[in-house]
């Protein structure tokens, strides 16, 4: 009698969970996918220069991403958020972790955001970047080495028009000009800090 090869009531076991993974291309457009709810799936993905990236993960995972020149859209619902020596744009959103972004090239003219519900917000741009910056944090403070007049939205005031009610709404966010202004970059927190930083 084998013990050490019996489980559940004297069953052997003949296999375990599997990984759900699919990869295909249509049209030049890739397509890399997992399903597996049940086991973690580690992906490392080499792509070629000029490739935007849309990248989501949905539970306790962590997207990181380096060295990639193009765009990017960067969801992820429970993880952190790394996007190193990124030429090109980002919109980045997470709902718990810490958004990490540096940029060695910004893509001119194309707005960002980057926004997470829990966690700090930390970027750092060229120091030539230009953008009209649309901060917000709800319990934390906002960073920058970056030459910025900051200006306050402060509460606004609405009207419901069918019931003839003012209603107060406080939403204050930050806004400032790096460079001369530019494209709008927003970036909100609920819970953590907001970094903008120099690179180099």
């Amino acid at each position: 009698e084998y013990k050490n090869n019996k489980t559940k009531d004297g069953l052997k076991r003949v296999s375990g969970g599997g990984v759900d993974l699919e990869a295909s291309e249509n049209d030049n457009y890739v397509t890399v996918k997992s399903n597996s709810w049940n086991n973690e799936v580690d992906l490392e993905i080499e792509v070629p220069v000029g490739f935007d990236v849309q990248a989501h993960t949905y539970n306790n995972g962590d997207l990181t991403l380096s060295n990639i020149q193009g765009e990017l859209a960067l969801t992820n619902y429970n993880g952190e958020i790394t996007a190193l020596n990124i030429s090109g744009s980002v919109v980045a959103t997470t709902y718990n972790g810490e958004i990490k972004l540096t940029f060695d090239k910004v893509k001119e003219n194309t707005p960002m955001s980057f926004i997470t519900y829990n966690g700090d917000i930390d970027v750092s741009f060229p120091s030539a970047v230009k953008g009209s910056m649309k901060l917000k944090t709800e319990q934390g403070d906002i960073y920058t080495d970056f030459d910025m007049k900051i200006t306050s939205t402060g509460p606004k005031k609405t009207e419901d028009t069918k019931s003839g009610r003012y209603k107060i709404v406080i939403d204050d966010w930050k806004k400032g000009d790096i460079n001369g202004g530019g494209p709008e970059i927003t970036m909100k927190t609920n819970n953590g800090d907001v970094y903008i930083r120099k690179k180099g």
